[in-house]
């Protein structure tokens, strides 16, 4: 970090502003593989771009401009809600709320997983994801996935365009 990378807010609104391209991967029409969609946000840089992602894998592709809402669906299960989101050492750390474990109708469990990896792997700062439910580790995942360990990357699950 250097003097010109630091912003001093103390507080309140801050108007400086920074543009990124995310790579969010959400449901193919299946609903066993993921699409890639890339997406130009703009935002507030006190705000990690980890949150957003995860912000926008929670809402869905729906509110995407770029999005045939006939051909990719949400993988998050609804009313899922991020408790916390923090990077350590290149492992990203999710904690979500206990409806994460809700599997959605029609989405494989290794899709609501990996939406959520592979979107965050695709930052330059994150290698692994670590998942945790209400603070808690859960072992099993949709009583299939070990959830137990960090996951990295997996492009197998992605439909190539």
């Amino acid at each position: 970090m250097t003097a010109d990378s630091f912003i001093d807010n103390t507080g309140g609104e801050t108007t400086y502003k920074q543009k990124a391209t995310l790579n969010m991967y959400f449901g193919n029409k299946a609903g066993d593989h993921l699409v890639k969609v890339p997406v130009d946000i703009t935002y507030d840089a006190t705000i990690p771009l980890e949150q957003l992602a995860v912000e926008q894998l929670i809402r869905g592709p729906y509110s995407i401009d770029v999005v045939d809402s006939d051909q990719i669906k949400a993988t998050i299960p609804e009313k899922t809600q991020l408790n916390k989101i923090s990077v350590k050492e290149n492992t990203c750390y999710v904690d979500f709320s206990e409806e994460f474990l809700n599997k959605r109708t029609n989405i494989s469990a290794e899709a609501t997983i990996y939406s959520v990896v592979d979107t965050l792997v695709g930052l330059s700062n994150i290698n692994k994801v670590q998942f945790s439910i209400n603070g808690e580790q859960v072992l099993l995942y949709n009583d299939t996935i070990d959830f137990g360990s960090a996951f990295e990357r997996n492009l197998d699950i992605v439909i190539q365009n």
